[in-house]
């Protein structure tokens, strides 16, 4: 090797070095661009975990809080919305509950979770109509999975307008 290449050599090494570092720290901006969103959704899972062990141990405020934090992170999840009115519902906090409702409509969810739950909401709150009596006392019949809520949502609406020999049934059934 003569002493020209051997030089060119030598000066190139610094060059060969600061290419790699280049390249590493961009495989390693690449992978963190990469890890940022499956770390949020993880961290939503993660307050969903909770915010539903909260619910059924009737910690509301604790499940609105987690929540919370789940639609800070995915603003357009359905299943985050419709779990949140449901909170807001049972918390007797009407309105919110009605706004996670509308949005997951405008995010066009058209479940039957969607219409259980609004009719429970508008029970709840009085608006009672003899279609969302009926859509509740179907679920019931049908034995559905969230009978519990339904019976709690019927019980509290028949109450409010002081149906009393009704809610007492509701609240028989539900015990």
């Amino acid at each position: 090797m003569s002493v020209v290449e051997r030089e060119l050599t030598l000066s190139l090494r610094p060059l060969r070095r600061s290419l790699r570092i280049l390249v590493v720290l961009a495989l390693l901006g690449i992978i963190a661009l990469a890890a940022y969103p499956i770390a949020q959704s993880l961290r939503a899972a993660y307050h969903f975990r909770q915010a539903e062990r909260a619910l059924a141990a009737e910690e509301l405020d604790e499940a609105g809080d987690h929540l919370a934090v789940c639609l800070e992170l995915q603003p357009d999840s359905v299943r985050f919305h419709l779990r949140a009115a449901q909170a807001a519902r049972r918390s007797a906090l009407y309105d919110l509950a009605a706004d996670h409702l509308e949005t997951c409509e405008r995010l066009g969810d058209k479940s039957e979770a969607l219409r259980l739950e609004g009719a429970m909401l508008g029970f709840q709150r009085g608006e009672m109509t003899s279609y969302t009596e009926s859509l509740l006392l179907t679920a019931l019949d049908r034995d559905h999975p969230d009978s519990a809520l339904v019976l709690e949502a019927l019980a509290r609406g028949y109450q409010g307008v002081y149906a009393l020999e009704h809610a007492l049934r509701c609240l028989d059934r539900w015990l």
